[in-house]
């Protein structure tokens, strides 16, 4: 089995575009998105069509969603529309997400950011905001990677939530031991997924409690160590890298042959940035997209 997993994708319709493309080639059964779909980007509406529309909404247009890939630099957007149907998807809320249909809560981001949200929140429809408040903090999947869907299980292989499993709502960033450390203790399976600090990296927490951490894009986990997983930013990278980042968990029955890929995507930059500028948002947050800060 080998699940796929996205985040932050902050209304960038042309990289998400491409990372769902990418991960239909790699023949993903289940994608799991971990949320921050708006914020920053020009796309907030298209985005979020096409994230429900792989989550099976039915009031969404397939023609509508064909359009929008239309318009990105993707080769065949009908093929990964029908990739779309036919899997399984669920997403997390992210704290763009959160801040965006929750009014005066944008002073907790920096100018930029808060003026990219209250554009947001203007441009969004008022079903897309339902959906963004339907959206919960956390999800698990079972033994065969597919999602329970907005409850717990027993038998958990992994979990997904934005920023970190030790209280999920307030946004943690781990970007510090105390954090790590935190959101460890506060973790009780082996595998969690996260995106927010737009960093892909790997944390592996030893038998003795030591916490790794593993830049490399590919490792081959213990069963008898536990890991937090950030799967970088689909929308917005932050690591130097402009390219996307996505992240992909291969298994077997029982939890054999497991193996973690963050993979690199690119997508057509200029158009993404062109979009922001055409839209009234501020410059620099196109020019951040060329550079991947």
């Amino acid at each position: 089995m080998l699940v796929g997993f996205f985040s932050d994708i902050h209304s960038n319709l042309d990289a998400l575009a491409m990372v769902l493309d990418h991960l239909r080639r790699l023949e993903v059964g289940a994608l799991y998105c971990g949320g921050d779909i708006v914020g920053y980007g020009a796309c907030p509406n298209e985005c979020l069509h096409v994230v429900r529309y792989a989550e099976g909404d039915e009031r969404i247009d397939r023609k509508q969603v064909l359009e929008y890939l239309s318009t990105t630099e993707l080769a065949e957007p009908d093929r990964l529309v029908a990739f779309l149907e036919k899997i399984p998807t669920v997403t997390v809320k992210g704290n763009h997400d959160h801040v965006s249909v929750t009014p005066g809560a944008e002073y907790l981001f920096n100018s930029f950011a808060a003026r990219a949200i209250l554009w947001t929140r203007d441009v969004v429809t008022r079903e897309n905001a339902d959906y963004i408040n339907r959206l919960p903090l956390v999800i698990d999947a079972g033994e065969d990677g597919r999602p329970v869907k907005y409850k717990r299980s027993k038998n958990v292989l992994f979990r997904l939530v934005h920023a970190s499993p030790h209280e999920p709502e307030r946004w943690h960033y781990l970007l510090n031991r105390r954090e790590i450390e935190r959101a460890f203790n506060a973790l009780e399976v082996g595998f969690c997924f996260i995106g927010h600090s737009h960093q892909p990296v790997i944390f592996e927490q030893h038998e003795d409690g030591y916490v790794e951490v593993i830049t490399e894009e590919e490792h081959v986990p213990s069963i008898f160590r536990r890991y937090i997983i950030n799967m970088g930013s689909v929308g917005q990278s932050r690591d130097g890298n402009p390219k996307s980042c996505c992240a992909a968990l291969e298994f077997t029955p029982g939890f054999r042959n497991l193996m973690i890929r963050l993979h690199r995507v690119p997508y057509d930059i200029p158009r993404a940035a062109e979009r922001i500028i055409s839209a009234g948002l501020p410059e620099e947050l196109g020019g951040r997209l060329l550079h991947g800060i």
